[in-house]
């Protein structure tokens, strides 16, 4: 934590950095023991083809990064703003421990690139500048930061849409759940729920994928997405246009990763496929432990 200035400490309870509100659903142990081991997949392949790689921060590495951190993060500016706590109130101060604005919001979050923060009042939020002005009014029920493509999504009556930094509603508050602004694919399409199905819509907001899933993942690099079609049936996977280019015929699965790969069970068997749906590297018992074959049915990990 950062300690403030002599001036400001009598005032300032603790400095604290901002965390973005969560939508969705949590994800089950399995799926979260598959993403480790899609890690450890992947550093295979790579030993394989002997190659070093360096590690690299995790996103939530990167949330829970301190004000400390930020202000030493290269371009970071003295008259950054940073989030403080006093008497359950939050405000901003500046990097040399200037009160900027004073602590009188129920929460708050980082400003975003269009120099606008998500705050909470009065038990409902809206958005400030960077002197404190509320831009745009109070009155949604939840909503999120502004993203790079300068839309935020925000929640009126139990209905969610996306806004402008005007407060505009550039999608009108109409579907049952969307993600983060920022999970929009390279594709511009994101998942979107309504009659409790979930589709995929565009940044106007239009359903261009019809919502008839169950479940949705976005869409990975490849341009494939992980959907299931009914409860508790099986995993496949749609291009953007909706067709199911992988039959839907895994028993649990995970979208893919930046290597090309996804992790899938089918009848109690684990392993990755590609983009094609065919099983390139399988999860396999010897000698007690698990081995990664290739599809020559070759161990590849552990090395020998």
């Amino acid at each position: 934590m950062l300690t403030a200035c002599l001036d400001c400490q009598k005032q300032i309870s603790s400095l604290v950095p901002c965390s973005p509100p969560l939508v969705g659903k949590g994800v089950p142990k399995e799926r979260e023991r598959a993403r480790w081991a899609t890690g450890l997949a992947i550093a295979a392949l790579v030993i394989g083809m002997g190659l070093l790689i360096s590690g690299c921060s995790s996103k939530d590495d990167k949330k829970d990064a301190s004000a400390t951190e930020t202000l030493k993060a290269p371009g970071a500016k003295a008259e950054d703003l940073i989030s403080i706590s006093l008497n359950e109130k939050y405000g901003y101060i500046n990097g040399q421990g200037k009160m900027m604005i004073p602590p009188r919001f129920e929460r708050v979050e980082n400003f975003a690139a269009n120099g606008l923060a998500l705050v909470k009042e009065n038990g409902k939020y809206g958005y400030i500048d960077a002197k404190g002005k509320m831009v745009i009014p109070p009155k949604f029920e939840v909503a999120g930061n502004f993203a790079a493509n300068g839309l935020a999504w925000a929640e009126e009556n139990g209905k969610r849409g996306y806004i402008n930094a005007k407060g505009e509603a550039v999608v009108p508050p109409k579907l049952e759940g969307v993600v983060d602004t920022n999970d929009f694919a390279t594709n511009g399409l994101a998942r979107a729920m309504k009659n409790e199905k979930w589709g995929y819509i565009n940044a106007k907001g239009e359903m261009v994928i019809s919502p008839r899933f169950e479940k949705a993942w976005n869409f990975a690099a490849n341009g494939l997405a992980l959907v299931e079609e009914e409860i508790g049936g099986k995993w496949g996977y749609i291009n953007a246009k909706g067709e199911m280019v992988i039959p839907p015929r895994f028993d649990d699965a995970l979208d893919f990763a930046v290597n090309g790969l996804a992790w899938v069970k089918e009848n109690g068997k684990r392993g990755y496929i590609d983009a094609k749906g065919q099983t390139v590297l399988s999860i396999e018992e010897a000698d007690g432990y698990e081995v990664l074959k290739n599809d020559h049915g070759e161990i590849i990990w552990p090395q020998k």
